[in-house]
């Protein structure tokens, strides 16, 4: 199948918090090296947390174990760090501010909010990856 330009509906990144934070608007679409520079941020926790020997990537058994094995400390420093790539590939809309308080009032709403933009960012509405042509 052919790439159809006129097919993929590449949405408007807007978000609203509120009532739980006062926080709404439009972010920007990222460029690739902000997208880049998210991907860098977000792909290696263990290294984050100077545990980078104890976990191997490419094996989900051993990333269930490190995953297992964190601490309430390394999981919100980690949230944390995920909050601050975040705001940056958003270019401050929502800021870094608005994201942790968002995430404060009312985690679970900002984990699909994360999830929400990171699928309209990497996986735009209407893309069909067939494979089998």
């Amino acid at each position: 199948m052919a790439f159809d330009a006129s097919t993929v509906e590449i949405v408007d990144l807007d978000y609203d918090f509120r009532p739980h934070v006062n926080a709404s608007g439009r972010t920007p679409e990222p460029t690739e090296a902000l997208i880049v520079e998210f991907q860098e941020a977000t792909k290696n926790n263990a290294v984050l947390l100077g545990r980078g020997n104890e976990v191997n990537y490419g094996d989900p058994k051993s990333v269930l174990k490190f995953m297992r094995s964190l601490g309430k400390e390394e999981r919100l420093e980690i949230t944390d760090a995920q909050l601050k790539a975040l705001a940056n590939l958003t270019q401050g809309r929502p800021s870094y501010e608005q994201l942790k308080e968002f995430n404060e009032a009312h985690h679970r709403l900002c984990l699909a909010y994360q999830a929400s933009i990171l699928s309209d960012i990497f996986n735009p509405k209407g893309l069909n990856l067939d494979m089998n042509n």
